[in-house]
């Protein structure tokens, strides 16, 4: 069973925590939601935890980038024993305290194998526009999700090697996206973000999921 992509969500605030995000999740099995975040604040401020339908998510790990200012991003994610049958619920992120601006996506996919990630990797860069992260996944057909962020708003972040799920702007300044990508035969591959000018504080950090099956099967006849 290889992995499918089931629905993305997003949305952005300013000044507020929790910030809640709707995402409508189907009916797939060993599903699996991950929870994308980008901050931008003058201190850095860690997520307390994010919640689905009430029920709690698990961190993987975040990235930070800064100057001027702090760009944040993380990735959280919730298994199919703790999601809800289809329909729309909420994602609640809460920080420790409300951060300046705040990008939220939800990707949700299925034919997930019901584990923790098996790989996660992350990268920040300065002033540039390209930011790139390698992930070396452990499965043939497994996924990475990830969440990518910077202080500049420009006209488009654009993924190169990826599906982009969504890229959205919040306040002047910051810009924030997620992406998939299928690695039909497990090993090192490079996630890459190219943004419309330079920007400033990038931050990038990605997650890999094996598919429930253990890996793809071709059948030749």
């Amino acid at each position: 069973m290889a992995i499918t992509y089931d629905n993305v969500s997003s949305g952005t605030g300013s000044a507020v925590s929790p910030k809640t995000v709707s995402h409508t999740i189907g009916s797939g099995s060993n599903r699996i939601l991950v929870v994308a975040t980008q901050i931008e604040n003058t201190t850095e401020i860690a997520i307390t935890g994010i919640t689905y339908n009430s029920v709690a998510m698990t961190k993987i790990d975040h990235r930070t980038s800064s100057d001027t200012a702090i760009m944040r991003v993380e990735l959280w994610y919730i298994l199919e024993a703790n999601l809800p049958s289809t329909g729309a619920y909420d994602i609640s992120v809460t920080w420790a305290s409300a951060p300046a601006q705040c990008i939220v996506g939800g990707i949700s996919l299925a034919g997930v194998a019901q584990q923790a990630p098996e790989a996660s990797a992350g990268n920040t860069v300065g002033a540039s526009d390209t930011i790139t992260a390698d992930i070396t996944t452990l499965t043939n057909g497994a996924w990475i999700v990830d969440s990518v962020g910077c202080g500049n708003q420009g006209t488009n972040y654009t993924a190169n090697n990826q599906t982009e799920r969504y890229d959205t702007t919040v306040g002047t300044t910051v810009r924030g996206g997620g992406s998939t990508r299928e690695v039909v035969s497990a090993g090192l591959v490079t996630n890459s973000w190219t943004f419309s000018t330079t920007a400033n504080r990038q931050a990038l950090f990605g997650a890999a999921f094996a598919p429930i099956s253990g890996g793809r099967v071709i059948y030749i006849t």
